[in-house]
């Protein structure tokens, strides 16, 4: 099996494959209420709504550098990065969710067509990182923060 191809399996598995952590992600969405996404546990932590609205971020990045676009950037710890879900025009949860599962559906379609060769390269903007170091990240920060979506759930049941 080719390297991209284990990426997207890796994708596949860590959205709605069999996890050895616990649920996917995708479950995890499943179980969470509209009630608690936009309540944060102390006041100086994150909600579930921001934590999913970052993950997101960081996935239209990918995806914009997939696609070629070396102009795309995000500052750490800006509203791009981090957005406010509180803020009075934050978008609804099930704008919030079905943006999320885009991000999935255009990285499952991008990765599917891409070859090997794609990994050594340069990510266009990101000079110091390779496609395979980002697109590995990606899982690795997707699970990382799959961990507090459980935590926050859990603090606030």
């Amino acid at each position: 099996m080719s390297k991209v191809k284990s990426l997207l399996q890796k994708y596949q598995a860590v959205f709605y494959g069999e996890a050895w952590y616990g649920h996917h992600i995708s479950k995890r969405i499943e179980l969470l209420t509209p009630e608690i996404v936009f309540q944060k546990p102390k006041e100086n932590l994150k909600s579930i709504a921001e934590i999913l609205w970052h993950m997101t971020a960081w996935r239209k990045y990918i995806i914009q550098k997939l696609e070629g676009n070396s102009d795309f950037r995000i500052e750490m710890n800006t509203s791009f990065d981090w957005p406010d879900a509180l803020e009075t025009s934050h978008p609804s949860w099930g704008k919030i969710v079905d943006d999320f599962y885009q991000t999935q559906t255009k990285l499952e379609q991008i990765l599917a067509q891409k070859e090997d060769s794609l990994l050594t390269q340069a990510v266009p903007g990101a000079k110091q990182f390779d496609y395979e170091f980002i697109l590995e990240g990606i899982i690795q920060h997707d699970i990382y923060h799959l961990g507090q979506i459980v935590l926050i759930q859990k603090l606030l049941s």
